[in-house]
């Protein structure tokens, strides 16, 4: 699941955007260091070439 991520910044700061793996003993991986990151590196699905 895609969740934000508190543990670093507590209550009042900006929490990281993480990857948690349910499967894997709930490994978390970092995707952004915070939420307009991670908007801003989004992008469409026609810039990629799945063929």
């Amino acid at each position: 699941m895609i969740a934000f991520g508190y543990r670093e910044c507590g209550s009042e700061g900006e929490p990281r955007v993480v990857h948690v793996e349910q499967e894997v003993d709930y490994r978390i991986t970092v995707l952004a260091p915070d939420f307009v990151s991670f908007i801003q590196a989004l992008r469409p699905e026609s810039d990629y070439d799945y063929g």
